[in-house]
């Protein structure tokens, strides 16, 4: 009871510095990602929520989408985070984040399964997205397509691991060479 007590005492605290902060702050995009995060770590889902819906209303902020994931399901339904990821889709068909975040809540719910695989299989392949692949297809009890998704993961890692050490050869080479 002790520990839930101060988990409260901190929600207030958090709430009543967001408040008492200039407008300009609220706005900016790194503190809205800290505010609405800590709001979810704190067990404020429909806080965070309305929060990210009203930025997102303000700018298109991709970097939000994380903390919108995150929210427990009985704080905000499922069904609820998809109607709006989905209204948000509308007017950027085909965006991976939002694909992305679309899975990852459906995933929740047995019954959303299939719609998960179908935005994973909407979504650029990354590694990322082979990871979700994995799972969604787990969940589902498809084990030999989590093994390949897996596999693919696997190999997208290396494969941009690769490449990053390529650019940074390019860029550094001396760095690069020492090791």
């Amino acid at each position: 009871k002790a520990q839930h007590q101060d988990k409260e005492d901190v929600l207030r605290q958090v709430r009543a510095q967001w408040q008492h902060m200039p407008k300009t702050l609220q706005e900016d995009s790194q503190l809205l990602i800290q505010y609405s995060g800590y709001l979810v770590q704190l067990g404020a889902g429909r806080d965070a929520f309305n929060v990210i819906r009203q930025a997102m209303q303000q700018q298109w902020r991709e970097a939000l989408l994380p903390a919108l994931v995150a929210i427990d399901a009985e704080q905000v339904p499922v069904t609820e985070r998809l109607q709006l990821l989905e209204e948000w889709l509308k007017d950027r068909p085909g965006n991976s984040d939002l694909l992305l975040s679309l899975a990852r809540v459906a995933m929740v719910e047995p019954d959303y399964l299939g719609s998960a695989e179908e935005w994973l299989r909407q979504c650029e392949p990354e590694p990322r997205v082979w990871r979700a692949l994995a799972e969604c297809y787990q969940r589902q009890g498809l084990y030999e397509q989590a093994n390949q998704a897996l596999w693919k993961w696997h190999d997208s890692q290396q494969a941009a691991a690769k490449s990053a050490l390529a650019v940074r050869s390019q860029t550094h080479p001396s760095e690069v060479a020492q090791g």
